[in-house]
């Protein structure tokens, strides 16, 4: 018994929780798994900072080898040399130091070090994109919120008035067509409701997956602070953007690595140069070897002369990617510019159908009371009641949808602008 109450108890909806937009972003930016993704990419392509570096540091190797062959012999075959091959047994290390390789090793380093920062910003947008969505379903989830609440009132008014109408109905004050106009606006209430109540749900869907949340919670949403800050000119915001935006940052920062791996490539056809130095034992060998131990050093200078033209491809290939990163800078700050002068006018068109709204509302709520008036007076009838109770029905419903749009559009210009947690 016990256990068929378990499992009762763990079938009920879970009770709603309540939740502020800044809770909702912060649980996002902590649990995204997109977010998390494009973090460790970032740190992952730091490492190659690190490998390209490597070449500065000696490199030492331990070294072993053993051969037997009869006195005597030589390589007959495989190459220009013909060495004398001595049985032995041979241990040592070499050590290995690139002296300069003019720059180019430098240069790669620093292409490198420029998409990394790119990654940090492919991060930042991402974080930024992932917040804008919170925003976004936060905000629908409010306005699901407030358009069930209306609901909720709109059926209960309408059942008390269909409670109303029917005992006058029954008195014979009213008729019976105003009693069936009543139950009909009672359905489109709980309809109403019905829709808004599966908006709701939806709503709290989108906001858990856009906070990373592995299953679909209920919420008790809170409206943020109604009062707005002052916007700044179109210059000034664009003047912020095109310091702050992740995507162009991470453009301009492409184009840096692209114009440094240009350089490395011009930087190919110059000598590198390196230091090398060996030194061990030979615990086992002929009579004929020699020394028991052995030491040497040298310099290597490596200078490409013909290779097919190999490098001199590479090099018109790296500057083609740096004149078209340096197009595709340019294109994103034309499209930046474009993206805040449509959220700006988008903010100013919210706050203009606010208004209008309210208008409407107080004007739906005024002509309610009048067309109560008149029906209570014998003066219209109840279809005329019905149809100013459902505009001012559509009138709340109204202002309840442009009162977070405004925020909305204010949320978009602030991704647009880099504003990011």
């Amino acid at each position: 018994m016990s256990l068929f109450l378990l499992l009762l108890l763990a079938q009920q909806p879970t009770a709603p929780q309540p939740l502020t937009l800044e809770e909702a972003i912060a649980k996002a930016v902590q649990n995204h798994p997109r977010v998390d993704a494009a973090r460790l990419t970032a740190l992952a392509s730091g490492e190659s900072v690190r490998q390209i570096r490597a070449a500065y540091q000696p490199t030492v190797a331990a070294l072993g080898s053993a051969a037997a062959a009869p006195d005597n012999v030589r390589l007959g075959a495989g190459g220009l040399n013909n060495p004398v091959v001595f049985s032995r047994i041979g241990l040592g290390l070499s050590v290995n130091q690139m002296i300069t390789d003019f720059g180019r090793t430098n240069q790669l380093a620093q292409a490198a070090s420029a998409r990394t920062l790119a990654e940090q910003d492919v991060t930042r947008s991402t974080r930024g994109a992932v917040v804008l969505q919170v925003q976004q379903a936060y905000l629908a989830g409010l306005r699901a919120q407030a358009t069930v609440r209306v609901a909720e009132q709109t059926v209960a008014t309408r059942q008390t008035t269909l409670d109303q109408i029917t005992t006058l109905a029954a008195n014979q004050i009213k008729s019976e067509l105003d009693v069936r106009i009543a139950q009909v606006g009672v359905s489109e209430a709980k309809l109403l409701l019905s829709a808004a109540a599966s908006e709701r749900q939806a709503a709290d869907a989108d906001l858990s997956a856009a906070m990373g949340l592995p299953t679909p919670q209920h919420f008790i949403l809170t409206a943020p602070a109604s009062a707005l800050p002052s916007l700044l000119t179109l210059e000034e915001l664009l003047k912020t953007a095109a310091q702050d935006n992740p995507e162009v940052a991470q453009r301009r920062h492409l184009v840096e690595a692209a114009l440094r791996l240009a350089e490395a490539e011009r930087k190919a056809r110059l000598p590198a140069i390196s230091a090398i130095a060996t030194a061990g034992v030979v615990p086992a060998h002929t009579e004929r070897f020699g020394r028991d131990t052995y030491a040497a050093a040298g310099v290597n200078i490596t200078l490409p002369l013909l290779n097919g033209k190999l490098l001199e491809s590479r090099r018109a290939e790296a500057d083609l990617r740096a004149q078209a990163a340096q197009r595709t800078l340019e294109e994103a700050q034309s499209r930046l510019a474009r993206n805040i002068a449509v959220a700006l006018l988008a903010i100013e068109n919210a706050q203009q159908r606010q208004g209008l709204a309210e208008e409407l509302l107080s004007r739906a709520r005024q002509a309610l009371e009048l067309a109560q008036l008149r029906y209570d007076l014998g003066l219209a009838s109840f279809v005329e009641l019905s149809q100013v109770q459902l505009t001012a029905v559509n009138a709340e419903i109204q202002v309840e949808t442009t009162r977070y749009d405004a925020q909305l559009q204010r949320a978009i210009l602030g991704f647009h602008l880099g504003a990011t947690p």
